[in-house]
């Protein structure tokens, strides 16, 4: 992740890309998603995230639904 992308572009070089770039060395292909918030959710839906996952409160509550992506 620590590799240099270039310079941002909120379509082909934006916050997701270097999460993306580095998933996709082993495999997980995720799209090509803008915002990282889709990529957890493409993440959920390729079903590439572990059953044993441990459920911890927040420290502070949050306004609106909750995030799925943050299991």
């Amino acid at each position: 992740m620590k590799k240099d992308r270039g310079s941002y572009d909120p379509i082909s070089n934006n916050c997701g890309s270097p999460i993306q770039d580095c998933l996709k060395e082993p495999g997980i292909d995720t799209g090509d998603q803008i915002f990282p918030a889709n990529v957890g959710m493409s993440l959920l839906d390729l079903g590439a995230y572990s059953d044993s996952s441990t459920t911890h409160s927040a420290t502070s509550p949050s306004n609106g639904s909750s995030a799925p992506w943050a299991r």
